[in-house]
């Protein structure tokens, strides 16, 4: 699959090595549910997904239903990561 072609309809997911084995990213106007046992990264990931997007310009919707809005900001910057530029929780 050609990716750079693909990009258009796939929403990059900014993970290593995830973006190929979705070849490309998730597909875009689609909903996916990501569950796991506690520390296997879905947060992680889930986290990295809009992140990505709200840096290339992109909307998501992003719910959780374990974790409260103090815990997602407090754990961002151990990846490096924050919540204020573009991402609004």
């Amino acid at each position: 699959m050609d990716v750079e072609k693909s990009r258009s309809d796939k929403a990059w997911l900014g993970v290593p090595g995830r973006d190929d084995v979705f070849e490309g990213g998730l597909t875009v106007g689609h909903l996916f549910l990501l569950e796991g046992n506690p520390g296997t990264g879905e947060t992680t990931m889930a986290l990295r997904v809009p992140l990505e997007g709200a840096a290339a310009g992109e909307q998501f919707l992003y719910i959780t239903l374990s974790e409260t809005e103090k815990e997602l900001r407090n754990g961002a910057p151990s990846h490096g990561w924050t919540l204020d530029a573009g991402v609004k929780v």
